[in-house]
């Protein structure tokens, strides 16, 4: 059975967003402080022009996790509402960067078709210079959009190749393998990036906590695994050059111990492998 003060956090989830309830006298877990800081960070952005749907469904997650602390709920639910509702903001604020980075790069891209078509009808001495100065936006720009890129995934080098993480939280529904919204254009900037790389192959791979049965966990992570592989080769990867392979709890990145830890296990990684030595 339930306790009552864990069916009352469990209720909390149903909830709509009200203001955020009055502070409660003790001292809030750190995933909510960070989740607090996260939204403030967002909404100071630009998420409330560019992805305002975004940014009010993490101020109620926000709420939710508020009002869990406000009730004195476990510490280790108010820290999962909390986790969940800074990345939340985290992916408001992402989303809301990489569309004004596009729109940056749309618009070097255009300076530089305008001063390379001057160039060609009427050569100035300073045009040089001005094609250099668009060229040199444009890059920024690239610069920028892949820092935006990196707040939702850690990019690695290892032994076996390129690892890119994709945290479990921004991909998947709980519990299910069916990609959320924002997970699509995740991968729509992947599949843009590898779709030139013929001569790699590329393994996805999908990881749970520990959480449930090995067998649960192995046909969760497989699922997810293939997901992701097939919404990438629908999007332009060859099927010959990708594989998916669920791997379950095994592997950590984190301890089970704690809710923190056992999100960041919940996880899929890309690893474009090095080719084969010759």
């Amino acid at each position: 059975m339930i306790s009552s003060k864990k069916s009352r956090v469990l209720g909390l989830l149903g909830l709509s967003a009200a203001g955020i309830v009055g502070c409660s006298t003790t001292t809030p877990p750190r995933e909510l402080a960070d989740a607090r800081a996260a939204y403030t960070r967002a909404a100071s952005g630009p998420a409330p022009q560019l992805k305002p749907d975004t940014l009010i469904e993490a101020k109620r997650t926000l709420n939710t996790a508020e009002r869990a602390f406000s009730q004195s709920a476990d510490d280790r639910d108010v820290a999962t509402l909390g986790y969940v509702a800074q990345r939340r903001s985290e992916l408001a604020d992402v989303q809301a960067r990489n569309v004004m980075n596009e729109q940056e790069q749309a618009q070097a891209e255009n300076e530089i078709q305008q001063i390379a078509a001057q160039r060609m009808s009427q050569p100035q001495p300073d045009m040089s210079q001005k094609l250099e100065q668009a060229q040199r936006a444009q890059t920024d720009a690239e610069r920028r959009a892949r820092e935006a890129l990196d707040k939702l995934g850690q990019v690695r080098d290892e032994a076996r190749g390129t690892v890119l993480t994709l945290p479990g939280q921004v991909m998947f529904y709980v519990g299910k393998a069916t990609l959320l919204p924002g997970a699509r254009q995740k991968l729509n900037q992947v599949a843009d990036a590898l779709r030139d790389e013929t001569d790699h192959s590329i393994m996805v791979e999908g990881y749970t906590d520990s959480t449930g049965s090995d067998q649960t966990n192995e046909i969760l992570s497989q699922k997810r695994a293939d997901a992701v592989r097939d919404y990438l080769v629908a999007h332009g990867i060859k099927a010959d050059m990708i594989k998916a392979r669920g791997q379950g709890k095994s592997n950590p990145i984190a301890t089970n111990a704690t809710a923190t830890g056992r999100a960041m296990n919940r996880r899929v990684e890309i690893v474009v492998e090095n080719p084969p030595s010759r």
